[in-house]
């Protein structure tokens, strides 16, 4: 699988993305079917992006029905006769919590990564369980080339239990500014629906968020001097490590992505990570999938414990 498009750096020449007026839908009943090329593009002085069926209408969530939460389990996205592009429209953010593997703690065997993800509440709590992630790799490669290791991680809905996008991560040998992560995003039939690249830098974290056709939807920047990269506790500011949220060329953050204290026992006994993502307001569906696999990559480059130094960068 080439990955020349994920490589290129902004403003390499590459020919502008087609542009696109209407906001891609999938046919309600039909299997899945992946964006066109150049979708989530908006071309100068287009009219607004459709509504995705399903989506809230203005001032009421979920096109004006009013949902009640389950008492005890917080907010709850209206799954049911909904696929997960059409919820993804509706949600603010996520939180994506890594399962604690019993097996890695006993004998300190890297083991394959398994995730959750959850709806964000309006208040910033965790809400309702969306999707499951599972990784597939090979035993000797977990053990020997740790977070640089090739993977591919499902994610699947938790409604019906079907695949809904893959992840695959190629093994790259990362040394200073040569064979950056990369990360590609695939739907169910193999067709790449976008990615994430890690370029080099020197002293800061970033990322680049691109759509299906190889152009920049996002720019994601962690900053060195934070103290949660260097000490977690539960006490601010160690407890979080933050990662702002941009669009290209632009200097006003839209969102944020962090990693969070998940506690005394897995911060002491396990590499299990806990995430928040706010999206951006005018994200598009894919956008926000896209921001979500992005949290797949940061976590194995910057917080799997073993890991090459030199991948820390």
């Amino acid at each position: 699988m080439s990955h020349a498009k994920y490589d290129a750096a902004p403003g390499s020449g590459a020919p502008p993305p087609p542009a696109t007026q209407a906001m891609y839908q999938q046919p309600v009943g039909a299997p899945y079917q992946p964006p066109p090329v150049g979708y989530g593009v908006a071309a100068p002085g287009a009219a607004p992006m459709a509504p995705v069926a399903g989506a809230p209408a203005a001032g009421m969530p979920y096109g004006g029905a009013v949902v009640a939460p389950v008492a005890g389990m917080g907010y709850q996205p209206p799954v049911g006769g909904m696929d997960m592009w059409q919820v993804l429209a509706t949600l603010r953010g996520v939180i994506v919590k890594q399962q604690i593997e019993l097996l890695e703690v006993l004998t300190g065997c890297e083991t394959q990564n398994r995730y959750r993800v959850y709806a964000m509440n309006p208040d910033g709590t965790m809400g309702g369980e969306l999707l499951y992630a599972h990784e597939k790799s090979g035993c000797l490669e977990r053990q020997c080339c740790g977070s640089m290791r090739e993977f591919d991680m499902f994610i699947d809905t938790i409604i019906n239990g079907q695949n809904w996008i893959r992840l695959h991560r190629p093994f790259k040998c990362t040394c200073l500014c040569m064979n950056r992560p990369v990360l590609d995003v695939l739907d169910p039939a193999g067709n790449v629906l976008g990615g994430v690249m890690q370029p080099w830098a020197c002293c800061d974290t970033n990322f680049l968020v691109r759509r299906q056709d190889g152009s920049v939807a996002f720019e994601i920047k962690g900053r060195c001097c934070q103290a949660g990269r260097f000490c977690r506790c539960p006490c601010a500011p160690c407890n979080r490590v933050v990662f702002e949220v941009f669009r290209p060329g632009s200097a006003a953050q839209v969102a944020e992505i962090a990693r969070e204290w998940s506690g005394c026992v897995k911060e002491s006994f396990t590499d299990a990570d806990k995430f928040s993502c706010v999206f951006p307001d005018d994200a598009t569906p894919h956008e926000k999938a896209l921001l979500m696999a992005s949290i797949i990559l940061l976590d194995f480059v910057l917080f799997e414990r073993k890991q090459n130094n030199n991948n820390r960068r």
